[in-house]
């Protein structure tokens, strides 16, 4: 177990600073200071961490590709919050690294998902084409996220979205703050892909 996780932190530590220094930083946009690296060194270990503890995964190249996604998204938490925009590069290497989860895992065991996430996708992308609900980024992210969520996960998915999500929106309701200018649902995406994914069910809660 030990040797598992110091392993998931050195493979998502390489891979954050590979992203940092090779494709984010080709775009002054989206450079950010000490800080926000350090948290998003922290948001790498912490996911690595958490996922070998609770999910003990075999150290095999799907186990690398999602620690590879840990990595991506959570640059791309940092990013969205600082300029509330994803960055394509980031969701491309998501979904690259979705792709190859697949076919590695075989992809007869993702036919819901396959069929599902472009539905759903569709319909939100109506919704940020006809108002300002999503942005155009956030509907790029969730075709790697769905596509790695077992589908009959995706109201656990979309509870640990969205719940938080208007929780912080309310805070800024509350706060009269613009909710333009400050809110990013990305983070709250990948907020509820990674609970999701661990096996965080929040149904317990209600049931219990």
């Amino acid at each position: 177990m030990v040797l598992g996780v110091i392993g998931a932190c050195f493979v998502t530590m390489f891979f954050h600073g590979l992203f940092h220094s090779l494709v984010l930083s080709e775009d002054k946009k989206y450079s950010f200071g000490t800080k926000h690296l350090m948290l998003s060194y922290f948001l790498c270990i912490l996911q690595a961490s958490l996922f070998v503890i609770l999910k003990e995964p075999p150290f095999d190249l799907s186990t690398i590709l999602t620690l590879v996604i840990f990595t991506a998204l959570s640059l791309s938490f940092i990013v969205d919050i600082n300029v509330h925009e994803l960055p394509d590069c980031m969701t491309l290497i998501t979904l690259l690294c979705a792709a190859g989860i697949i076919l590695l895992n075989g992809y007869d065991n993702y036919i819901g998902e396959l069929i599902i996430t472009p539905i759903v996708c569709v319909i939100l992308f109506a919704i940020a084409y006809f108002t300002e609900g999503f942005g155009i980024g956030d509907v790029k992210l969730a075709v790697p996220i769905m596509l790695l969520i077992p589908w009959v996960d995706y109201l656990n998915l979309y509870f640990c979205m969205f719940v938080p999500a208007a929780l912080y929106g309310v805070s800024l309701w509350v706060r009269k703050k613009d909710i333009h200018q400050h809110f990013a649902f990305g983070p709250f995406m990948i907020l509820g892909f990674f609970l999701t994914l661990v096996g965080f069910d929040p149904m317990v809660f209600f049931v219990h």
